[in-house]
């Protein structure tokens, strides 16, 4: 059925056709920075796959391209509640919103979309994930996954950051290989897990330019593109 034509109308249909749900702040914890995790109520029968994002649209405001972000899901779906973490340093209209959120206030949620999961991804595949900054959030998600339901899938994390180290303390309680660095450090790193004959599947999770940089070098060490995933935050 095509949308309606009255805009009056498709605004009122709109939360329906998205299927909009209302989710309530259980907790905030200061990270580093001005980085801030908000864990949200799941809602009943929520269902989503490791890795993906959802849309969520700022406090108080109505669904409009200005008051939606996407923010990918950091906890695992066998996980309780729904962590988002978020950098308020740019000080927008959108990140304002979510600086003054209260614990136990409303926001809205919709849409879940992202092919970044290992859903494709024959068990017993080698992974090599590599984070910028906050780009960790779904990379998280998959890792406490591959943990929470048992997956075989030998994975190293290369986690590239110049201010802090987001879920450090809860990613260095899992098995697999980890390393904390800066920029400078990662040609070096990046040959240590990338020796002649090492051909995992690569994820990269970052800014633009990171993504782009980080494809390059990993290409440069003999992985076939078809075998890197990326998201891309800048979207």
């Amino acid at each position: 059925m095509p949308p309606p034509k009255n805009k009056l109308l498709r605004k009122l249909l709109r939360p329906f056709v998205l299927k909009v749900k209302t989710v309530k702040l259980i907790s905030v914890v200061p990270e580093y920075g001005r980085t801030l995790s908000y864990t949200f109520s799941k809602p009943r029968g929520y269902q989503f796959t490791a890795g993906q994002y959802l849309h969520l649209v700022a406090p108080g405001e109505e669904i409009d391209k200005k008051t939606v972000r996407h923010m990918s899901i950091a906890t695992s779906p066998l996980e309780e509640g729904l962590l988002i973490s978020m950098d308020l340093s740019s000080e927008t209209p959108y990140k304002q919103k979510f600086e003054e959120l209260q614990v136990g206030e409303k926001v809205k949620i919709f849409s879940l979309s992202g092919s970044f999961t290992l859903e494709h991804l024959p068990e017993g595949r080698p992974v090599l994930f590599i984070a910028g900054g906050i780009g960790i959030t779904p990379i998280r998600s998959l890792l406490k996954d591959i943990q929470l339901r048992g997956i075989h899938h030998p994975w190293t994390l290369i986690h590239v950051a110049s201010r802090g180290f987001l879920y450090e303390q809860t990613l260095s309680e899992l098995d697999g290989t980890q390393y904390r660095i800066g920029r400078s450090e990662i040609e070096a790193t990046l040959d240590a897990c990338l020796q002649e004959g090492q051909k995992p599947t690569v994820f990269i999770s970052g800014s633009e330019s990171f993504i782009t940089s980080l494809t390059s070098m990993v290409m440069a060490r003999g992985i076939d593109e078809t075998q890197i995933c990326l998201e891309n935050f800048d979207h």
